[in-house]
């Protein structure tokens, strides 16, 4: 299957979540090739609680969403999870079925985004694996390398943000657009 772009997202940033929202309001989702990348591969796991200037930096964070989305759900998290172990989830769950996988970012985002949830942690990415599906989900070394993959190629971009949607005659926007813009963009 071809599809028309290609999205570089990260779990851990609101705005990939609304951006990702935003795609399957408009319809887009299965039009679009879903990559993460970890653009914050420091973080802990499992999460851990926000001191208070990074507490006051996703405060903002969540609120200019909410200023840029009023139309998507989001709460504001007790933290930030390692997103490593969550891609390397959807890149296995990709090699079983495709839009399995997508049903699974899908739950790993709104958990996460709509309830906190510590999405760095196996017993949590194994209970959405299940609900999505894939109940003998497992990381297989193919898994690794093609989440690997994917972030070489969001650093060979060198854009070094996220959300990055890539179109095939290789256009891309960067960040959080408007719907309209989106609509364009992918149409």
């Amino acid at each position: 299957m071809i599809l028309d772009c290609i999205l570089y997202s990260d779990f851990n940033c609101p705005f990939c979540y609304a951006f990702g929202e935003r795609t399957i309001a408009l319809g887009f989702a299965n039009r679009i090739a879903w990559r993460g990348v970890q653009h914050a591969p420091h973080l802990p796991i499992p999460m851990a609680q926000a001191g208070p200037a990074f507490a006051s930096e996703l405060a903002r964070e969540v609120q200019f969403v909410q200023r840029l989305a009023p139309e998507i759900s989001i709460a504001l998290p007790r933290g930030k999870p390692n997103t490593g172990p969550a891609i390397q989830a959807v890149s296995a769950a990709m090699n079983v079925d495709p839009h399995k996988a997508h049903r699974l970012a899908t739950s790993l985002y709104r958990t996460f985004w709509q309830h906190g949830a510590d999405i760095s942690t196996q017993s949590v990415i194994r209970n959405l694996a299940q609900q999505a599906d894939l109940p003998d989900l497992s990381i297989t070394p193919e898994a690794v390398k093609m989440a690997s993959a994917w972030h070489d190629a969001w650093l060979d971009r060198g854009v070094g943000s996220v959300p990055d949607l890539v179109r095939q005659d290789g256009e891309s926007i960067t960040g959080l657009v408007d719907l309209d813009t989106l609509r364009r963009f992918v149409q």
